[in-house]
């Protein structure tokens, strides 16, 4: 039996979306008669994958940049770390009919994925797919200051860390590195997932090879598709749902957590109807929150219309309280114009009406189909308050929007899975 071969230095705790993900590919090899090996964090428990998956304990934090010292710095060394336990993966297990997937193909990991094809893809005959995440690694357009690119990361620019610049020229150069590890004639067993709708000009330029295919892919549903019933506005309970685990940092702020008190006292004086499902946690916090979502938690506590679930979601939390939602609340900040929201996808996937910020990737990818969402323009109380207050004022319209989107994104998604754009019936 053929296997996928998961390769994803980040599954250390991660769950949630994050974890639907791998929930996901294993159904998909489970309806395509594979198996499949997953090559994760040594700390990543087991038990959360689903029975007859392989785990395999390869990857430890020596991998993940360092937040202390000089970021160029830490990616050297987390590139090195990265390699030396990729050099710990027998390759001579990849079977002719195997599929190896790359996960988190970032300048954090590019180079020694790069120099580990080097040396195994002579040697094997598998097909190998490589996962990047490229709008937030080779992008000149993001407004980010070059001379920012000798900035130590220290705990107060942690927060800041996706604005921080390796100067783009490096980025393209490891980018090249790892493109020109694919043996022009092995370039059939390779494709490029991306995980942005909207690649960047200059990533595309950079890793042009005749014949490398490049396949949207940015988030995969382990669950059918829900129908949206048509429930009459005014006699219903709406419930608001607001998952995430924290974001950049872990802290909150970058998806608006800080925000989440005063959104859900405004939207209950106006709205008699509404229940909130919050979920206040993150992996990278010393104990299940940090100091922005424990306040959160203690303002929001005792209320009877808000459900807390505290730090990380297995696969079926996360999937049963989307499912159950009506409309996804994504206050997220500035962060998002430059990169694409998973829970977003996962939320369109299940026909969801999502609340998004009008400048962001989001907003950009309704725009592209002719689709309308409630959105706010500021990053503030006011701005969100004010989306909040659209999205049930024209619920009956949005939820034939969300009825659109969830089309195309779960053909999408179905289309160009990880197994099927190699699979031969």
């Amino acid at each position: 039996m053929p296997t996928l071969h998961i390769i994803d230095p980040l599954l250390i705790d991660q769950g949630g979306h994050y974890l639907s993900q791998h929930v996901a590919l294993w159904n998909f090899c489970q309806s395509r008669g594979y198996q499949m090996v997953s090559y994760c964090h040594v700390d990543f428990d087991p038990a959360l994958m689903p029975t007859g998956v392989t785990v395999v304990a390869t990857f430890s934090d020596a991998e993940l940049p360092s937040l202390k010292g000089h970021y160029c710095t830490a990616l050297g060394e987390s590139n090195m770390a990265c390699y030396q336990a990729l050099t710990t993966v027998d390759y001579r297990q990849f079977g002719d009919d195997d599929i190896v997937f790359l996960t988190s193909v970032t300048a954090e990991r590019v180079v020694a994925y790069g120099q580990w094809l080097r040396e195994v893809v002579g040697k094997t005959q598998c097909r190998y797919g490589l996962y990047a995440h490229i709008s937030s690694e080779v992008d000149d357009t993001l407004g980010r200051d070059i001379r920012r690119s000798g900035l130590s990361i220290n705990d107060d620019a942690f927060a800041a860390l996706d604005e921080t610049v390796v100067p783009n020229e490096m980025k393209r150069s490891m980018y090249r590195y790892l493109f020109n590890s694919i043996p022009d004639e092995q370039i059939e067993r390779f494709r490029v997932f991306y995980e942005e709708p909207f690649p960047n000009r200059n990533f595309i330029d950079l890793a042009q090879k005749p014949g490398l295919l490049f396949i949207y892919l940015h988030s995969l549903y382990p669950g059918a598709a829900l129908d949206i019933a048509d429930t009459p506005v005014s006699s219903e309970t709406i419930n608001v749902a607001c998952l995430g685990s924290g974001g950049l940092g872990g802290d909150g702020v970058s998806k608006g957590q800080h925000l989440l008190a005063n959104l859900v006292d405004h939207a209950a004086t106006r709205h008699s109807n509404l229940t909130f499902t919050v979920q206040l946690g993150n992996r990278f916090s010393e104990g299940s929150m940090t100091d922005i979502q424990r306040q959160q938690h203690e303002l929001l506590t005792g209320r009877s219309n808000v459900s807390i679930y505290e730090g990380l979601l297995s696969c079926e939390e996360y999937c049963s309280l989307l499912e159950k939602s009506d409309v996804m609340l994504l206050p997220y900040g500035p962060r998002y114009r430059h990169i694409m929201s998973g829970i977003f996808d996962d939320a369109l996937y299940q026909g969801k009406v999502c609340i998004i910020p009008q400048q962001s990737k989001m907003a950009l990818w309704m725009d592209r189909h002719n689709l309308d969402f409630p959105m706010f323009a500021q990053w503030n109380r006011e701005s969100i308050s004010a989306a909040i207050d659209d999205a049930l004022a024209r619920l009956p319209f949005y939820r034939e929007q969300a009825r659109a989107a969830q089309k195309i994104r779960r053909d999408s998604g179905l289309r160009n899975n990880p197994i099927d754009v190699f699979y031969i019936p």
